[in-house]
């Protein structure tokens, strides 16, 4: 086969792979748009506690704060810590029964009987409650801790267990609280939480009290555990009843990964469909917020991370003078005008639909990313048609048994991985020939102004390569688990790495040697000879410095990165998102894109010695295109915003970065020119 009609064939696989990955794009796009419901939830202890303080009746309360936009209400389940804090029961220990004597019949007759029958023990507590509430308890305390462990002894309950291990334990949602909340129209998301030596029964008991409470939005898992129900050893039998009962799983967002629910993730997986995204404000963190400042956080959830249930509490603290409970309807009210302002919605938070990841898209796309390796092997090495095709054929071939043994969410992370790579790379080859040493520069021409401008071009034609080869990246994520965050590419610091290494291996070889090279060999011994020059300490520095501004930027990458952000630039963060909406990033605008445009106007003009340096910081603004589109769970439409404000910033940036470079460079040669005597 002619190398032009291999050529046309690796480009028509890289082309058909992209009209597939733009048509998955598209078709995420209909779905993010379509999934516009956002669900205002209000934690009910803390919302009882603001009625408590006031002194206000909590029936008018419920009614202000359903239209302000409240849509449901979350019950944390009944301890007997709380029962008895509240006066419902009496908790008494063995011992202080048997220290009591004769006194004990001040708490109950039945106690005294019990001491003249020495049935009292030291290891079993004795629990009081009014004939209304002991029967409710009773089951729910048989329900957990099993019946061996639960005795009625006439108006007394007997339960075995350390009171400290006994009095903190979830006993289901409070009846009480279930029968005010009939008569209302708000959804309820009851908040389980996991308890230590749970068998089967008691997890079957827990989910069959949940038939009882009506209107169930989601369940969201609670408790100091951080655990889902049934973690580790019954997170199929709770799989198995969210399944069987159609339930939705609140899944709570967390600032790190250390802090995710135990168990969430087996959960999730299994009932993809029924998964909603819910953010919380932790109490601590909210003691320090204004009412402004917590809905500016709640509306940056919407819109950027996919956020779609907002679990409120409210504030205790407000200034002088105001009514607590209208500061608080203000504050619900405005969320709620901020978010129809957006687009959004308020109402019950349904899940995402998947996307149709068939076959054909499967092997197009990795088809796609194989053309664009072969691509890049050939602007470096001249390799025997037969290899190219053996190399590129691996690629499909791989997609396929991916998707036939159902791997495939490994299979596009690592297809992701590769574009990110690959095609930050092509993206520099097709728009800058002078790479590879083909040609010194754009143009023979010394004209400072027209050289800006094609660092501006420079920028804009690369961008518009690494645009296309990212959407790749996005279509490879675009799949559920990487939208609600199950899963995450990992790849970030090595995509980043990878192109940064790779263009500057390919500047450096274009100087000294021809590329493409003639074969794997003789590409070694030309990377030998090179490796083997002396570098002189000015260039040494050089290195040194540009490979700590890219350790700085590793660090700072990644879904958890090493360095944290700095107070100065938070509040700028916050400043650019007031002002642009949405908020491009520093790497990109104030530094890569700027230094591509100054490596294109000093590539244009011949001057190379520190073209290097701003090559290296103008990969690093490309790859990060690959990085964004990476981020699934941030909305399409928030991705190509900032990207374009990015571009167009960093345009502006670099146009100004290359005309005081133009005129640094101007000032030596005027000077000579302008001298004495000849």
């Amino acid at each position: 086969m002619p190398e032009t009609h291999s050529h046309r064939l690796f480009l028509f696989f890289l082309g058909l792979g992209l009209v597939l990955a733009l048509v998955m794009l598209v078709q995420r796009w209909g779905i993010e748009k379509a999934n516009n419901t956002v669900e205002l939830v209000m934690d009910y202890d803390a919302l009882k506690d603001l009625c408590r303080a006031e002194g206000e009746d909590r029936s008018s309360v419920l009614a202000g704060f359903k239209e302000a936009g409240i849509t449901s209400l979350a019950l944390s389940e009944i301890t007997l810590r709380r029962l008895r804090e509240t006066g419902q029961i009496v908790l008494i220990q063995g011992a202080e029964l048997l220290a009591l004597g004769s006194l004990a019949d001040v708490f109950h007759p039945t106690f005294k009987r019990l001491l003249k029958e020495k049935k009292i023990s030291l290891e079993r507590q004795y629990l009081l409650a009014p004939p209304d509430v002991r029967g409710h308890l009773v089951r729910r305390l048989r329900g957990v801790f099993g019946r061996r462990k639960v005795a009625v002894t006439g108006d007394v309950i007997e339960l075995v267990g350390k009171p400290d291990l006994l009095e903190d334990v979830g006993l289901g949602l409070s009846w009480k609280d279930l029968d005010e909340l009939r008569k209302t129209t708000f959804y309820l998301i009851p908040r389980l939480e996991n308890k230590d030596n749970l068998r089967r029964e008691n997890v079957d008991f827990l989910f069959s009290e949940l038939f009882q409470v009506p209107r169930i939005s989601c369940i969201v898992f609670a408790g100091l555990k951080n655990e889902v129900l049934g973690y580790p050893n019954l997170m199929p039998v709770t799989a198995s009843h969210f399944s069987t009962m159609g339930l939705q799983f609140g899944y709570l967002e967390a600032p790190e990964a250390s802090k995710v629910q135990k168990g969430t993730q087996t959960l999730a997986y299994s009932n993809q469909g029924n998964v909603i995204r819910v953010q919380a404000i932790p109490v601590l963190q909210m003691a320090r917020l204004t009412p402004q400042n917590a809905t500016d956080m709640w509306l940056l959830g919407v819109r950027e991370r996919n956020i779609r249930m907002l679990y409120l509490r409210p504030f205790f603290a407000v200034p002088d003078g105001e009514d607590l409970i209208a500061a608080n309807l203000a504050y619900v009210r405005n969320l709620s005008k901020e978010l129809n302002h957006q687009g959004k919605m308020i109402g019950k938070a349904t899940g995402l639909p998947a996307l149709p990841w068939g076959i054909p898209a499967v092997l197009c796309m990795g088809a796609g990313v194989g053309a664009g390796v072969v691509l890049l092997a050939r602007r470096l090495l001249q390799i025997p048609l037969r290899w190219e095709l053996t190399l590129w054929s691996l690629f499909p071939l791989f997609s396929l048994a991916a998707s036939l043994v159902h791997r495939v969410p490994l299979w596009q992370k690592g297809m992701a991985l590769i574009a990110s790579i690959v095609f930050p790379v092509l993206a520099f080859l097709y728009s800058a020939p002078w790479l590879t040493g083909k040609e010194r520069s754009f143009f023979a021409s010394r004209n400072h102004l027209a050289a800006v401008k094609e660092g501006l071009y420079l920028l804009w034609r690369v961008s518009f390569f690494s645009f296309l080869g990212a959407a790749y990246v996005g279509a490879f994520l675009s799949d559920r688990p990487f939208m609600l965050t199950l899963d995450q590419f990992r790849g970030v610091k090595f995509a980043l790495v990878g192109p940064v290494l790779l263009i500057l291996g390919i500047y450096f070889l274009g100087r000294h040697t021809s590329l493409p090279g003639r074969d794997l060999r003789t590409l070694g011994n030309e990377l030998a000879a090179l490796f083997g020059r002396p570098v002189l300490l000015g260039h040494a520095l050089s290195i040194l410095a540009v490979a700590s501004v890219g350790f700085f930027l590793l660090m700072r990458s990644g879904n958890e990165p090493g360095i944290s952000v700095s107070d100065t630039e938070r509040s700028l963060r916050s400043w650019l998102e007031d002002v642009l909406i949405v908020r491009p990033r520093f790497k990109e605008f104030a530094l890569g894109h700027p230094a591509l445009a100054c490596a294109g106007f000093l590539a244009a003009i011949g001057e190379s010695p520190a073209l290097w340096v701003f090559l290296a910081l103008g990969v690093v603004a490309q790859a990060d295109i690959f990085n964004t589109f990476s981020h699934a769970h941030t909305p399409l439409w928030v991705t190509c915003l900032r990207l374009i404000i990015g571009l167009v910033i960093g345009s502006a940036v670099g146009a100004a970065a290359a005309g005081l470079l133009s005129l640094l460079l101007r000032k030596p040669r005027d000077s000579k020119s302008s001298g004495g005597p000849h």
